[in-house]
């Protein structure tokens, strides 16, 4: 599955719930610097349900790097597709 498959095989509800999750972690960062933990924990469990065989590691920094690099890009995917 390529990136566009999959941002397209996310439901509409899921994709708000995503989006708001984003938006977030992204305020949390912005102010005070840290991620927010159940933004992350949520989009940890998200990213496992498209990739269970791609196990990422919360513990890892820059495995939280590309989780939410890939849940920015989704999201921005979606914004341009609206």
């Amino acid at each position: 599955m390529n990136f566009e498959e999959i941002a397209e095989s996310i439901t509409l509800n899921d994709r708000e719930y995503i989006k708001n999750v984003v938006k977030e972690n992204n305020y949390n960062i912005f102010n005070y610097s840290r991620h927010k933990p159940d933004s992350i924990q949520i989009l940890y469990d998200e990213w496992h349900k498209i990739f269970p065989r791609h196990k990422q590691d919360i513990n890892c920094s820059d495995c939280r790097k590309a989780v939410i690099k890939f849940w920015d890009e989704i999201c921005l995917k979606w914004k341009q597709n609206v």
